[in-house]
């Protein structure tokens, strides 16, 4: 059986503890030393969606976008702002 620590990452600067892997016990693999390295994104880059990785090599966020739900409302609105335009085009003869 193996028992883990826990291991603290932290600014080496300021001392502030930034995040904590917690103890592990059990059937569990030893931790491996580390490099860690970061990248900033721009204001908002992440408003509708999540980084899911970064690619080691370019230093690229993979961002996975959230789906885009509608409320029934919204689902409405968005059928007969299709089926105006439709019309219209039927109408003036090819404006889309």
């Amino acid at each position: 059986m193996i028992n883990i620590g826990q291991r603290i990452f932290y600014n080496a600067k300021s001392g502030e503890k930034l995040f904590t892997f917690e103890e592990a016990s059990g059937d569990v693999q030893e931790r491996s030393d580390i490099t860690v390295d970061y990248i900033d994104l721009p204001f908002g880059a992440l408003s509708n969606g999540y980084v899911s990785h970064i690619k080691p090599v370019t230093k690229e966020a993979v961002i996975i976008k959230f789906e885009e739900t509608l409320s029934p409302e919204q689902q409405k609105i968005n059928e007969l702002e299709d089926a105006l335009l439709l019309a219209t085009d039927n109408e003036v003869g090819g404006i889309l």
